[in-house]
């Protein structure tokens, strides 16, 4: 075991640790992902200890690991367990990151576990089993690791976070300092304060006790439609901090609860719960009366206040700690703005509230509302327990904003201000991570301000309802995508002061917003690293035309680099295709393999995209977006920062 000094050269996040919360980081993944190496300069980073569970073993076992696996794998699996799970439990005064073999069977509970997934694994493994196991199928088991391990990866971890292969294990691990650093410190947090993770079953309320505990939440939400039956758990109910919430017709439900017990009633179901006996002794610590309705009416409203006005003169026990929890579907932009002028409506009266729009389309607002941006905060914020899964395997999956998501705004003091991504698709963005690992803090005129960053998704077709939307929320600045930045210049109130053809980035005015392309800078980045590393501008041709920025043409000429052609992403490259370039810029996104069909010579590629980046083709230098999007953000808050004109 070792512990390694922090290195300023890589250090962005805070070096303090609460020893409250997750004190153990285990980094999971399959083999050649970079595990070990990543780890150890997560512990650079933090100034934590940092564990490589294989060469534990192998210091107490006097071989290598490859030598207690050729000799009996089982033995060397429960040396594992036992190892790792020694380790865990053990108390220590100093945080730790700890690396686990791709093949460790059993992940035991308590520490933060971060599943590191990189492309192009499978290509690196299969070379290093070949060196190990040549006698066995390696594609038989490469299906097999995925099938078996992922599935207690999926379970176990709090953080999935992918790293294209271009990106560097300084970045990965700076990215994931980041993450680990925000979760270390959530017990500061108010937004954690209030918040409650919501379980779906019984392995998940055992894990949700835990974790709600390590993060300093506010505890664990039992619904009954979810448990009709409490869950079985180490840690008995008169112990933990639970919020009981009624959706059924059974009131007796609650019987397994303590009388203080925090309570959330459906308007559907408060007159069984107001029958009961058990009710009239109850002293809950906080009541929410909740209405979940499937629309936008006005009447939701109105029997929410009937119902809350009848208990505060039958039953004043109950609501002296009350929060009206208005949850309605949201279908639309309008229907939106019609449900934030109802919750406006009860806090009018008086009344604390929780707004939760319902639609994963809106769910980019919750942290808006969390932090009482524009408007009074929420009372109540809930998450659900570990990483969501893609909707594809779980069409249930009913909130995407899980805690990878939540954690930059789950753990600020106070946000100030909110940036956002607009565009559609965003669920992929890692912005949030961006910009606070590598954009905000060089923002050092505004030492005392923290800006939140959301992905909205967006069709144009939303545009002419959604921008005015966030200009009364009060956003400070938008990184326009694709498919709007063309779009975005045709909707009024928008200034475009440098008679752009297209737009990336706007900044909030008085009026409406004020345009620039910042695609300029990020270009003119990629380009100046390029020569830095011995590349010389000269003849240069664009993959994709589609959603290619100007500003990206527009840097080429200006920085020497001859754009001789632009290719169609949707037609590929030309049969008899002879020509040399210094530089390919394939600009045509994830998945588009034919960019890798029959291309010509070049020098450098670079890939205007950071997700499923694949090894580019005859190349001397290959750069992905990480430079690009860089510079691009830096740019971005500079403008975002700028005096309102």
């Amino acid at each position: 075991m070792t512990t390694i000094p922090p290195q300023n050269s890589l250090a962005t996040a805070p070096k303090t640790h609460n020893f409250n919360a997750f004190h153990t980081v285990c980094i999971i993944g399959h083999r050649t992902t970079g595990k070990t190496t990543t780890a150890r300069q997560i512990a650079q980073i933090l100034g934590w200890e940092f564990i490589d569970l294989d060469a534990h073993i192998e210091s107490l076992e006097q071989k290598t690991a490859a030598e207690l696996v050729a000799e009996n794998p089982a033995r060397f699996r429960a040396l594992e367990i036992q190892q790792l799970t020694e380790i865990t439990h053990k108390p220590t005064t100093t945080p730790r990151i700890i690396s686990i073999g791709a093949g460790c069977q059993q992940l035991p509970s308590g520490p933060l576990y971060v599943w590191l997934e990189r492309d192009g694994w499978q290509e690196t493994a299969r070379t290093e089993r070949q060196r190990l196991f040549p006698e066995l199928d390696f594609d038989t088991e490469l299906q097999s690791m995925i099938s078996e391990r992922e599935p207690r990866w999926q379970a176990a971890a709090h953080i999935r976070y992918r790293t294209p292969r271009t990106r560097t294990p300084e970045r990965t691990a700076t990215h994931l300092a980041t993450l680990i650093q925000l979760a270390a410190n959530a017990h500061q947090s108010p937004v954690a304060q209030k918040t409650y993770l919501v379980p779906t079953n019984d392995a998940h309320f055992t894990r949700a006790l835990h974790d709600a505990n390590a993060l300093g939440m506010a505890g664990v939400e039992l619904r009954s439609d979810f448990f009709p039956q409490i869950p079985q758990s180490p840690s008995t109910l008169q112990s933990a901090n639970t919020l009981a919430s009624l959706r059924t017709h059974d009131p007796g439900w609650l019987n397994a609860f303590p009388r203080n017990t925090a309570l959330d009633i459906d308007l559907e179901f408060l007159p069984a719960a107001l029958a009961s006996p058990d009710f009239s002794t109850r002293r809950p610590t906080r009541f929410l009366l909740s209405t979940h309705p499937s629309s936008v009416q006005a009447t939701d409203i109105d029997a929410l206040l009937t119902a809350a006005r009848q208990l505060e003169s039958s039953h004043l026990h109950v609501t002296t700690q009350l929060v009206l929890k208005y949850a309605p579907f949201v279908e639309t932009i309008a229907d939106l703005k019609r449900a934030l002028t109802l919750t406006q409506k009860l806090q009018n009266l008086g009344y604390t509230t929780t707004f939760l729009p319902q639609n994963p389309r809106f769910f980019w607002l919750r942290p808006l509302l969390a932090h009482g941006f524009s408007r009074p905060a929420n009372a109540t914020n809930y998450m659900p327990v570990g990483i969501s899964t893609p909707a594809a395997t779980n069409p249930k999956n009913w909130q995407h904003y899980d805690l990878q998501k939540w954690l930059p705004h789950l753990t600020s003091q106070t946000i100030n201000s909110f940036d956002a991504l607009i565009g559609d698709p965003v669920d992929t963005s890692i912005g949030e991570i961006w910009h606070r690992a590598f954009a905000e803090p060089a923002e050092s005129t505004e030492p005392n301000t923290q800006h939140g960053y959301v992905a909205i998704p967006i069709a144009p077709e939303d545009l002419p309802e959604t921008l005015p939307l966030l200009h009364q929320l009060g956003f400070r600045g938008l990184s326009v995508t694709s498919p709007l930045k063309r779009a975005i210049l045709e909707q009024p109130n928008i200034k475009n002061i440098e008679n752009l053809p297209a737009a990336n980035t706007l900044r909030r005015t008085p009026e409406g917003w004020t345009a620039t392309d910042t695609d300029f800078d990020g270009m003119t980045a990629a380009l100046q690293h390029l020569q830095q590393s011995g590349i010389q501008p000269g003849p240069t041709a664009i993959f994709g035309r589609g959603g290619v920025s100007p500003a990206i043409t527009r840097a080429l000429t200006q920085n020497g680099w001859p754009l001789t052609h632009h290719i169609s992403a949707r037609a590929g490259w030309p049969a008899n295709n002879t020509p040399k370039y210094h530089l390919i810029i394939n600009a045509g996104g994830p998945g588009t393999s034919n960019a890798h069909q029959n291309p010509p010579q070049t020098k450098a590629w670079i890939d205007l995209h950071y997700n499923d980046v694949a090894p580019a083709p005859t190349h001397k230098l290959h750069l992905a977006g990480d430079i690009f999007f860089d510079a691009q953000a830096r740019a971005q808050r500079k403008f975002w920062q700028q005096t309102n004109q």
